[in-house]
């Protein structure tokens, strides 16, 4: 069988759909609605903090932080979520200055 730019295409949307994008979206969205109470708070940035792992793991980088969980994607979620705007100008930078504080 030949592989086929179609085939690879579909391939990886099937790997986005399944990892990528269900932690993704739980990582950016920060009490997304505005109405979370104290307890979902708490229960909401746990889950963003295993959406942070699982990408982590997926990605093979995880090993590269601190060993102690909290400490290790809790400083991550405070970068992301101090991130206001992203877009193809600003990328680079955005990049750079995370790149100082991991």
């Amino acid at each position: 069988m030949e592989t086929t730019f179609e085939y690879c295409a579909l391939q990886y949307l099937g790997i986005w759909l399944k990892n990528d994008k269900p932690n993704g979206d739980l990582i950016a969205n920060d009490n997304p609605n505005g109405d979370l109470i104290a307890n979902d708070i708490d229960e909401y940035k746990n889950k963003r903090l295993e959406a942070i792992q699982k990408a982590m793991s997926f990605y093979s980088v995880a090993r590269t932080l601190p060993k102690k969980v909290e400490t290790r994607y809790t400083r991550l979620l405070k970068i992301i979520d101090n991130i206001s705007e992203l877009n193809k100008d600003n990328l680079q930078t955005i990049i750079n200055d995370v790149k100082k504080y991991i």
